[in-house]
């Protein structure tokens, strides 16, 4: 009796449902659902339902969300929200570049990059008129609140 039972543990110890070569998952593994970046992006260029109704009670032009997020982080940044400022200028420029430690000689002392400086002052320049959007819609936030 014995040896039947070997027999059957030796027997059973490495199935094969498959033959060699051969999937066990043929169809491969089921989709994942979308990804949370590409869900949110999908909605930015339309125009949600409360934005739509406001503007509709405004008698304004309806914002999409892209435009309302935008809008959004101007208001934070005229309110002084280092954040909001960092986020902008980092999508605006990039990333600042780390600092990093030179021991040799300098080439090119005194030379000017004037391209980056065209940047800088072209970002100046859109924050400037990011400002003065910012303060019209809050005269206008005012008088209608008023």
């Amino acid at each position: 009796m014995s040896d039947t039972v070997d027999a059957e543990i030796v027997d059973t110890k490495h199935p094969t449902r498959w033959k060699p070569g051969q999937s066990g998952n043929p169809a491969g593994r089921p989709p994942k659902g979308h990804a949370l970046s590409e869900f949110l992006e999908s909605g930015l260029d339309q125009v949600s339902e409360i934005e739509a109704e406001l503007a509709r009670r405004k008698g304004t032009k309806a914002r999409t969300r892209l435009e309302t997020i935008r809008d959004m982080l101007d208001v934070q940044i005229l309110k002084g929200n280092m954040r909001a400022i960092e986020l902008y200028f980092n999508r605006l420029e990039g990333k600042a570049i780390a600092k990093v430690e030179h021991s040799g000689e300098v080439k090119h002392k005194g030379r000017i990059d004037h391209e980056h400086v065209a940047r800088i002052d072209s970002a100046m320049a859109q924050l400037r008129v990011l400002r003065e959007r910012a303060a019209e819609r809050a005269q206008i936030a005012e008088k209608s609140s008023a």
